[in-house]
């Protein structure tokens, strides 16, 4: 949501308006929503007239004042969607959101009186850009895989690598820009799936024997959706080992996360427990459902060098994960100081800068040794 000006003189709304490619020529268009009912259709007469088969002769109306703004659907047939989600009833709209009628999508703006109104207008236009370029990388499948090293810290070897998405697309070249837009959207979990799909692709080219560590959303909590596009990976590439990187809002129920893991085992997929600290413990999950992989959250691991206490709390919890047969993996490694630390405390694995970048490329193993740089010894 656009946040309004906050200067002594306040803004008084003049109305609001939605953004979006109008039929026949699919050009774009501004279309004032002026207070009261505003209604969208087929019909010649409704207030916007979408000339479209997929559209209701009377699809939706808007309810709109000088501060608020609902819409609601007239029993159309293919829908109206509001950020990506079909609505059955009235809902309020806001600045930035996208409404859908059938095919047609609108950005909703809001015109205000005062020197605002340049900036909230040019928001309106940026966010509309920035859609353009989020359907352009969902329909052209423009995600370029990147892969960063994981490394076996007893030998330095690179024993896989993470799979993590990049674009050359202006405002979606990193994945925040990326999930942003799809969790506006709700599209978060389609652009995940989407990661792992494309990652694999490229890794069965240029490494299909690597082990490919590939993530998951927060999005991602229906077993059986996740299930499915894990088999269809599996299906595509039978021979590349996969391990996947469960965010820990996914599947939080013992009884569905062992179901998980089981089915997981059953396409030789492994499991790995990411950003282990940066939120709610998984420590009853541990003792419950075991993963191949416990990958401990930068925050713990950034400047543990400098910070004993930490080191304590850390080494206390790698301890726990031995024992539970539990490979603890150390992420966002950015120094040698930071590597020999972790190294001395008992992790088995390490992934970060100091290894190794993101890149679009794999090393093979005859090329590890003069890319992956091992701490100092004592």
């Amino acid at each position: 949501m656009l946040e309004l000006s906050t200067h002594d003189e306040v803004s008084t709304a003049a109305g609001w308006f939605m953004q979006g490619q109008v039929p026949p020529d699919g050009h774009q268009t501004r279309i004032q929503i002026p207070n009261g009912r505003f209604q969208v259709g087929r019909r010649q007469d409704v207030n916007c007239c979408l000339l479209d088969n997929s559209v209701s002769k009377l699809h939706a109306e808007f309810i709109a004042s000088d501060f608020s703004l609902f819409v609601r659907d007239m029993g159309s047939t293919n829908g109206t969607f509001v950020n990506g989600i079909r609505i059955r009833e009235t809902v309020p709209i806001d600045e930035c959101d996208i409404v859908q009628f059938a095919g047609f999508e609108f950005v909703v703006g809001r015109i205000c009186v005062d020197q605002s109104t340049r900036t909230q207008v040019h928001s309106v236009t940026d966010w509309m850009q920035t859609l353009t370029q989020f359907h352009k990388l969902l329909s052209e499948r423009a995600l370029i895989p990147h892969f960063q090293p994981v490394v076996q810290l007893s030998d330095g070897q690179a024993i896989g690598y993470e799979i993590l998405a990049r674009s050359r697309l202006p405002g979606m070249v990193s994945p925040r820009e990326m999930f942003d837009a799809a969790e506006r959207t709700n599209q978060a979990e389609r652009l995940s799936v989407m990661c792992r799909q494309t990652g694999i692709e490229v890794a069965q080219r240029l490494a299909p024997t690597t082990t490919m560590f590939v993530n998951t959303h927060p999005s991602e909590t229906t077993e059986a959706a996740l299930l499915r596009s894990l088999q269809a990976l599996r299906d595509f590439a039978p021979s590349q080992p996969i391990i996947l990187e469960l965010h820990e809002a996914a599947l939080t129920h013992p009884r569905q996360l062992r179901g998980f893991r089981d089915a997981l085992q059953d396409m030789q997929i492994g499991l790995a427990y990411d950003d282990f600290g940066a939120g709610q413990s998984r420590l009853q999950d541990l003792a419950e459902v075991a993963p191949d992989y416990l990958k401990f959250d930068m925050s713990l691991i950034r400047d543990i060098h400098l910070l004993t206490q930490r080191q304590q709390i850390v080494a206390g919890l790698v301890r726990l994960s031995l024992d539970l047969g539990i490979q603890p993996l150390a992420e966002g490694i950015e120094n040698s100081a930071e590597a020999e630390v972790c190294r001395q405390i008992g992790f088995t694995h390490a992934q970060g800068y100091y290894y190794g970048k993101p890149t679009p490329h794999v090393c093979m193993k005859d090329e590890v040794d003069t890319t992956i740089k091992m701490p100092t010894q004592p």
